[in-house]
């Protein structure tokens, strides 16, 4: 699969970038971007394995956040002339801004992550594994993410919690479960 250049800076294999698939599709219920994210491990603070790269694959749909998030996250531009600016790009094009705001915001799926000395063939390998996930993306986004019980599903729906919220409802821990829940919601 392809990538191209979404965020970050110019020389990315020093400081990181993002790159952005083209538009996916999960069947009928919804379309997604893949992100692949290359972060500089040594740059970064965090070579403690040994390793000099990180390269992660995130799935981002935003027709699964709500419009309130995404409002949200289009107010972070915080002017004017950039919101008139957005209204007149072409869907492609806010897509992609889109998809970059709900990423850095964390609403995404962390569906890949590998570390390692070769960049190279580190997204060499990041490319077919999201060949794999286009081609059978339900076997990823129905995973089990946290020990919480929720999913790469719910991580792109922006409820990191759902997993506890399911345990809360559905079992007889519930009553003593909700107020762990209120309070990590409240932080």
């Amino acid at each position: 699969m392809r990538f191209k250049f979404l965020t970050g800076d110019i020389d990315w294999q020093t400081y990181g970038g993002q790159f952005i698939s083209k538009k996916l599709s999960a069947g009928e219920e919804f379309d997604y971007w893949l992100v692949m994210e290359v972060i500089n491990l040594e740059e970064a603070g965090c070579d403690e394995d040994g390793f000099t790269y990180g390269v992660g694959l995130g799935a981002v749909a935003p027709e699964l956040i709500s419009a309130d998030v995404i409002q949200d996250r289009l107010d972070q531009f915080d002017a004017d002339w950039v919101n008139e600016y957005f209204k007149k790009l072409g869907d492609r094009e806010q897509h992609e801004i889109l998809v970059a705001e709900l990423h850095a915001y964390g609403s995404y799926g962390t569906l890949s992550w590998e570390e390692g000395n070769n960049l190279r063939e580190l997204m060499k390998e990041a490319r077919a594994r999201a060949d794999h996930i286009a081609a059978h993306p339900w076997r990823y986004f129905n995973d089990v993410a946290n020990q919480l019980g929720s999913t790469y599903l719910d991580f792109m729906r922006g409820n990191p919690l759902a997993g506890l919220s399911a345990e809360v409802e559905y079992t007889s821990h519930g009553p003593a479960l909700q107020n762990v829940l209120l309070i990590m919601e409240k932080t």
